[in-house]
């Protein structure tokens, strides 16, 4: 049993070394597309760390997927709504949110709120999948 829970846990470790591995190319990738202005290019990476970031929140509720997986799901449409608006919020292009408010905008526009937002939506996902709570 515990080289079960042993080998699940170096794949989780694994898998998340892997996601940073790749934010990290996409990073460096970004600051280059913002050294050269490069609008399209920095709008996409940042969908897809946002993406990853959304990845790694889900994987952050590992033991909750695994449940959904063994025990089928019961989804919470309001935890869900939350989760995709946040996940949107997170992959709009720079500049987007100024159009609908200065001073949220200013707020918005931060990587590290887009990046919470992102790995919260994956959080809030794996909850509102499976409503009821359990015990690990």
């Amino acid at each position: 049993m515990k080289k079960n829970k042993l080998a699940k846990n170096m794949i989780f470790i694994g898998i998340n070394a892997i996601l940073f591995f790749i934010i990290t190319i996409v990073y460096k990738d970004m600051q280059k597309a913002i050294s050269l202005y490069d609008m399209v290019k920095l709008n996409l990476n940042i969908i897809f760390i946002g993406l990853i970031l959304f990845a790694f929140g889900l994987l952050i509720e590992y033991d909750r997927i695994n449940q959904i997986i063994k025990m089928g799901f019961k989804i919470n449409r309001l935890k869900l709504l939350l989760a995709i608006i946040m996940l949107i919020i997170s992959c709009l292009p720079y500049g987007f949110i100024y159009n609908i408010n200065i001073s949220i905008g200013e707020l918005l526009n931060a990587r590290p709120v887009r990046y919470l937002f992102s790995i919260w939506s994956g959080i809030l996902v794996a909850r509102a999948l499976m409503d009821k709570e359990i015990s690990f």
